[in-house]
């Protein structure tokens, strides 16, 4: 078991230094034009990384249509959704509803536990999934969908979103 975890760490340490010379020889490209979520982005690469590059910020990289903000009552979006997401049943309308989705370690979640602790009791939907089998603690309502394709329901079904990022490849 020691080995095992020994051997994870040094993987997960070596593939992070690999992507970032990998990030440093791509940007070094002249064909290549980067497009990044913010200002701030854009700025950092342009100081640090690639100075001589065209490095252009793309707002809303959601499409706002899709994620239409729909006047229907939390019931009506549960209602919705709960025939394929039974576990869903748990929750408690009437109290807030957390909702994490997200690549689960690199995204944070744990991170977001521990932070929701001092919430408690509290209720959160994560959808993602992880690197290893997770263990939540019980105490709480937690649940835990690996994956959907109606992922705007589950927005209109939460109250905050949490999502403190650990790692932005």
């Amino acid at each position: 078991h020691f080995a095992r975890g020994l051997f994870e760490r040094s993987y997960k340490k070596l593939m992070y230094c690999y992507d970032g010379i990998m990030e440093k020889y791509v940007y070094q490209k002249p064909e290549i034009t980067l497009f990044t979520v913010s200002q701030f982005m854009s700025r950092y690469l342009e100081d640090n990384i690639c100075p001589e590059k065209k490095v252009m910020a793309i707002y809303h990289g959601i499409n706002t249509e899709h994620f239409r903000w729909q006047a229907r009552s939390r019931r009506e979006t549960l209602a919705e959704i709960s025939s394929e997401y039974p576990d869903l049943c748990k929750l408690n309308l009437e109290q807030e509803i957390f909702l994490f989705v997200g690549a689960l370690e690199r995204k944070g979640v744990y991170q977001a536990l521990r932070i929701l602790e001092d919430q408690a009791p509290y209720q959160i939907i994560i959808i993602g999934e992880g690197e290893k089998p997770l263990s939540f603690p019980t105490k709480n309502t937690i649940i835990h969908i690996s994956s959907t394709k109606n992922i705007q329901a589950f927005y209109q079904l939460a109250d905050s979103f949490i999502f403190p990022t650990l790692y932005e490849p």
